[in-house]
């Protein structure tokens, strides 16, 4: 247990204090990256924006002036039906895909949290029957 600061000795005293001065500078280096965090958070995607963009002018920069046949292909492919083939097919299965993936959550999220919720209701009322649902909250396959 440390001495009361009138019976330390000068040493001590000179070693306390630094200790609570290097304390403080700790405290104050905390303050100074919370305060940064949340600037650096909300630069990051603005940052990622720039630098596509950035990205796009160097492509049309290295490309202006130049003879190229890349007009020629991308109005191929906007005259024809591929693109939009390609971008319904794209966001038809992106949406199909997401769904999926939606539902297996759902089911962990349900499982996960079936047993708290069969202890509260069985808490609540212990005569309480079950739904027979699985335990990712489907229909028992036995019902059909």
């Amino acid at each position: 247990m440390k001495k009361p600061i009138d019976q330390m000795s000068r040493d001590e005293l000179i070693e306390a204090l630094t200790e609570v001065r290097s304390d403080l500078k700790f405290g104050n280096h905390l303050k100074i990256a919370d305060s940064i965090t949340p600037i650096v958070m909300r630069a990051i995607p603005w940052l990622g924006v720039f630098l596509i963009f950035l990205t796009l002018y160097w492509m049309v920069d290295a490309l202006s002036g130049q003879f190229t046949f890349a007009t020629f292909d991308l109005r191929m492919l906007l005259n024809s039906n591929f693109l939009t083939l390609t971008v319904g097919l794209l966001v038809g299965g992106g949406g199909v895909g997401y769904g999926i993936v939606q539902k297996r959550l759902k089911g962990k999220v349900t499982e996960r949290l079936q047993s708290r919720i069969q202890y509260l209701e069985q808490q609540n009322d212990p005569d309480r029957t079950s739904s027979l649902l699985t335990a990712s909250g489907e229909t028992n396959p036995d019902d059909e």
